[in-house]
């Protein structure tokens, strides 16, 4: 009898059930298109949202999503007091730093410059979004693996799948080993592994296959199945998405 599904467990359960790409890409997107839709809403008005909003900004991906969308006020607001809390910690530091002392050398003022330094750089790669995306996408990957255990109904979907992108793959088997006993790994690479492989020898002949097409001795053979074969590559080897239908014809 299937174990009874949960508040953690549906979402797992409808990402393994879908055959369109990888379970755990599927699961991600959507956390990132609920966290956007979060934060792009009413939440930025919260003071505890723009506490940490303030101190982190978004990284490169997500202001590009987030300004594609409606709320462009919403998105000022965010910025410009990210910004001035931005400066005022770049002020106080770079004071530190150029403080006149006897020597420029001094140990206070490496100090100082050191810390100004690791700011802008611990500031440059931070980004609410990914942050709160990455809190729940983990306890759904511990979640997976707790199902594979105790709701055995989840085996049965994987070869029906699209299988794992490379980096989820990587994931999977890493976070497996550790997770599960054994026996129980030794199940999920059985499953998985043999899939994986075929994937990526049906990717490399659909990428040969493309490059032909751009040789005028095959311009009149038939695509098969290579004419999107790049942005299922980006998809399988990185686990990202490409804008457009990514077909090219030669």
């Amino acid at each position: 009898m299937p174990a009874k599904e949960n508040i953690y467990t549906i979402p797992v359960t409808d990402a393994f059930s879908q055959t369109e790409e990888c379970p755990f890409c599927h699961i991600y997107r959507t956390l990132e298109d609920e966290a956007l839709a979060f934060i792009m809403d009413t939440a930025y008005m919260e003071d505890y949202v723009r506490l940490e909003t303030d101190a982190k900004g978004f990284c490169a991906a997500h202001y590009q999503r987030m300004y594609a969308m409606p709320n462009r006020l919403g998105l000022a607001l965010m910025l410009h007091t990210h910004t001035k809390a931005l400066n005022a910690r770049l002020r106080s530091l770079a004071k530190a730093a150029a403080a006149p002392q006897k020597s420029p050398f001094t140990r206070d003022k490496i100090k100082a410059a050191r810390q100004l330094t690791e700011y802008i750089g611990q500031t440059a790669s931070a980004c609410y979004v990914c942050d709160r995306i990455e809190q729940t996408f983990t306890r759904y990957v511990d979640t997976f693996f707790y199902m594979w255990d105790h709701h055995p109904e989840i085996r049965a979907l994987l070869p029906q799948g699209a299988g794992f992108c490379l980096k989820h793959f990587g994931l999977a088997t890493a976070k497996g080993a550790q997770a599960l006993g054994d026996k129980s790994f030794a199940a999920f690479a059985e499953l998985t592994f043999p899939k994986q492989l075929a994937a990526m020898e049906t990717l490399e002949q659909d990428l040969e296959w493309f490059t032909k097409k751009f040789d005028y001795r095959y311009k009149d053979e038939p695509w098969k199945n290579a004419k999107d074969a790049l942005p299922r590559a980006i998809r399988q080897l990185s686990g990202g998405n490409v804008a457009g239908n990514g077909n090219s014809e030669a």
